[in-house]
């Protein structure tokens, strides 16, 4: 891990002589000729691209702020995304709590 002036990042090898860097698991960006142990060469290299990893952050890393007017919404979204993969699990609790929000 790696706390930096654009938030904290998980920091891996990428084997092949240079480092990949996650936030909360996705991946922000990776730097071919930087050492996954050089803290100060991963600093330098954030800052040579500064404007790319704001951008990467942004549209990567969403934050959604649920409020009581948005959240029927928000779960059918979840809905959209959980339904498929597990069975319908999900999506059967998620749309007993949207009818609730009717």
């Amino acid at each position: 891990m790696i706390t930096t002036k654009f938030g904290t990042f998980a920091v891996e090898n990428n084997g092949a002589n240079g480092v990949c860097l996650f936030m909360e698991n996705i991946k922000i960006a990776e730097f071919p000729k930087v050492a996954w142990w050089d803290k100060d060469g991963i600093i330098k290299a954030l800052d040579e691209h500064e404007d790319l990893i704001n951008s990467r952050i942004a549209e990567r890393v969403k934050k959604v702020n649920v409020t009581r007017d948005n959240a029927k919404e928000v779960l059918e979204d979840l809905v959209r995304v959980f339904g498929k993969e597990n069975n319908g699990f999900f999506s059967s609790r998620l749309k007993q709590c949207i009818n609730k929000l009717k």
